[in-house]
């Protein structure tokens, strides 16, 4: 039997909510998710906090995102939402040490933030990368650093948890797609699609044989937040639908009707090459919340409508 989705209600009845990274990517998906709840009652309950004092645009709204450095003011919280980290394609241009050091950095001031104002409801974005087993399989120094850096936030939060009793989820993060998408740059699905849409085939430079496990950015949201508001602790895969390489370049060939059939490269598998979710609980999770997660199809359909729009906006 299916729930109700509005165990997202719950965000109603809360007072202060605040989201750090608020301005990313996944800040961006989470607006929108908290905005479709609260409405004319988001500015007064939700704080959005970045790197720097900034306006942000999503849609025709704009929504002011106060520095984190700022935060003096704000008495007392309910919810945190935690999305705020340096990713590892910095890494390279900070160098190992500094790249460390900045974020330790960061993830310091949040969690200082959470022990002096004990929110009821702590929601962390995690990473595959974190998972014991994926960070000894791969040779990406980048990913590896940066997974074991979450890896240590889980284990703070999961401390701070015990100790206030508070409710706590860490999501780790595998692959999504979604609508708030900043840096195209730097996921294989858009390098994929752009490709198609420019040379009408697709080249794959590591094993056609990898894999990945895709889920809408948003979907996955409302489900951690309908289980984080019903439970004390959890920690979820993003789950979704696994394809390989291959397989997701046939599918878009396929959704945009190209006459092309992708042919195998026989590049030998590298050790951490999949990126792929734990397992698939999420998924029935969704079905339990009542949220629909869309096809694997739908998502790269939904993905070229927004390189195509993307694309006229820089024109």
């Amino acid at each position: 039997m299916e729930k109700d989705l509005n165990q997202l209600s719950v965000i109603s009845s809360l007072s202060n909510i605040v989201i750090f990274g608020a301005s990313g990517w996944l800040g961006r998906e989470c607006i929108n998710i908290l905005y479709g709840v609260l409405q004319n009652d988001f500015k007064n309950k939700v704080i959005l906090v970045g790197s720097k004092h900034k306006v942000i645009t999503i849609g025709n709204k704009r929504f002011d995102v106060r520095s984190i450095n700022d935060l003096e003011n704000i008495k007392s919280v309910d919810m945190v939402i935690d999305f705020a980290f340096i990713t590892p394609e910095k890494f390279f241009e900070l160098g190992e040490r500094t790249y460390i050091e900045m974020n330790k950095e960061l993830t310091n001031k949040v969690l200082c933030f959470i022990k002096s104002k004990t929110p009821k409801y702590i929601y962390y974005s995690s990473s595959g990368a974190a998972d014991l087993d994926f960070n000894c399989a791969t040779n990406n120094r980048s990913k590896k650093i940066y997974g074991q850096l979450k890896y240590l936030a889980e284990i703070e939060l999961e401390s701070i948890s015990r100790e206030t009793s508070n409710h706590l989820l860490i999501n780790r993060i595998w692959s999504l797609t979604g609508s708030q998408i900043q840096d195209v740059s730097k996921f294989a699905i858009i390098n994929f699609i752009n490709q198609a849409l420019e040379n009408g085939k697709i080249v794959i430079n590591s094993s056609d044989q990898t894999l990945r496990t895709y889920v809408d950015a948003s979907e996955q949201l409302k489900i951690c937040f309908n289980k984080l508001f019903e439970s004390k602790l959890n920690l979820i895969n993003s789950g979704g639908f696994q394809i390989s390489l291959f397989d997701l370049a046939n599918l878009i060939y396929k959704v945009l009707n190209i006459k092309y059939t992708q042919t195998r490269n026989f590049i030998e598998k590298v050790s951490g090459d999949d990126y792929i979710s734990k397992d698939f609980i999420l998924n029935e999770l969704g079905t339990l919340y009542g949220v629909k997660l869309t096809s694997l199809e739908d998502q790269v359909k939904n993905t070229i409508d927004l390189i195509k729009s993307n694309k006229l906006k820089s024109i």
